[in-house]
């Protein structure tokens, strides 16, 4: 009895020490240190995942293509995106955004009502354009949505700056 007992514990230690460990080393993204002062700019780039995780897929924003994310703080609570298509050219942009974040991180969410300029063809002019970057996950997930249709994709990291 007490033998099981031991080989209990020192599994649920086992499994507690190794949660969250792995051996995919392909993200360098990670998420920033908390400075003093908000982060005025992000810029996050990294590759559009297959269609999954509640995600069905942007026209214009394929899965395999290079995709980089600025987001520029212009004000206590707004700010500018511009999706860029870095396989294609792409892009797709907006201001005055809504950000949402917490004191000392990057502006981790935006939502632009509006699209003002785009040429991905799943992001229209005058759609709106939701961001979030998702430091829960193990991949350091960016996603990409068009909160007129909900078509989104999720974008795994490679990089990521932000100052």
């Amino acid at each position: 009895m007490k033998f099981r007992m031991i080989i209990f514990i020192a599994s649920a230690l086992l499994i507690t020490l190794s949660y969250g460990c792995d051996n995919d080393t392909s993200s360098n993204a990670q998420s920033p240190s908390g400075g003093e002062e908000p982060m005025v700019m992000t810029q996050a780039s990294g590759t559009v995942d297959a269609a999954g995780e509640g995600c069905m897929g942007i026209d214009g924003l394929m899965s395999g293509d290079e995709v980089s994310v600025e987001i520029l703080v212009t004000g206590t609570d707004t700010g500018n995106a511009t999706v860029t298509n870095t396989t294609t050219g792409d892009t797709a942009t907006c201001e005055m955004g809504f950000i949402q974040r917490e004191k000392n991180k990057l502006p981790a969410n935006i939502l632009c009502i509006g699209i003002k300029d785009s040429n991905i063809e799943g992001l229209a002019d005058n759609d709106r354009l939701e961001i979030a970057i998702d430091f829960a996950t193990d991949l350091n997930q960016l996603t990409v949505i068009n909160g007129n249709t909900m078509d989104c994709v999720n974008i795994t990291m490679t990089s990521l700056d932000a100052g």
